[in-house]
């Protein structure tokens, strides 16, 4: 239950994160954001 939880949260945040005009750009622009999100 915990792990679907957190596989949804994961979609969510994914699905959020792709649907922003900017997030493409702000992680081609910030190494470290493409480091630190995947881990999240």
């Amino acid at each position: 239950m915990f792990k679907a939880r957190k596989d949804r949260m994961r979609a969510c945040s994914a699905k959020r994160w792709f649907r922003l005009p900017f997030a493409e750009a702000a992680i081609a622009a910030d190494p470290a954001l493409k480091v630190k999100r995947p881990s999240q």
